[in-house]
């Protein structure tokens, strides 16, 4: 390699390392590896916001996951608890979404699910039903708060033993 060669390999991988120092102090708080947690520790945040928590018999499907989780009930407990599943996202270090996910418990060939979302950027609630049959959507549609709790309040009662929300 010549002299000039060497010297402007050497000018252009300084000058890349220059420009990503740059970036990084910028932009420390968005980088993507910095892990804020909102697991099971934000369930009291969760609490006071009046948002369904993450249960203790979740399991977290996606532990190396930074922007999206996704907590789920373990196939042996299935069929024992209505709320079976929670998702959020984040976006620059913060939680922006979280859904939460409630099944009827019976097995039917429609499978209906009730879906609630919280906004955290601007604390709005969301309430959905849907309805699938191998996994094709069949029917979705909004629900009010009332609709919501009486759809599944009338879940809950199916239950017996030892279950809980």
């Amino acid at each position: 390699m010549t002299p000039k060669k060497k010297a402007l390999l050497i000018s252009t991988v300084f000058l890349i390392c220059i420009i990503g120092a740059f970036y990084s102090i910028l932009n420390w708080g968005y980088l993507p590896f910095q892990n804020y947690d909102y697991g099971t520790s934000f369930n009291e945040k969760r609490l006071t916001l009046g948002q369904p928590i993450i249960e203790d018999y979740f399991y977290d499907k996606t532990p190396s996951w930074d922007v999206r989780k996704v907590w789920l009930t373990p196939d042996s407990l299935k069929g024992r608890y209505i709320h079976f599943s929670k998702l959020y996202w984040t976006e620059k270090g913060k939680i922006t979404l979280e859904k939460d996910f409630y099944d009827p418990i019976d097995e039917t060939p429609i499978d209906t699910v009730l879906i609630r979302n919280y906004y955290y950027l601007n604390d709005s609630v969301g309430y959905q039903i849907t309805a699938s049959k191998d996994r094709i959507t069949i029917f979705s549609d909004t629900l009010s708060i009332d609709q919501f709790d009486s759809v599944k309040n009338a879940w809950t009662g199916k239950l017996t033993g030892n279950t809980r929300l």
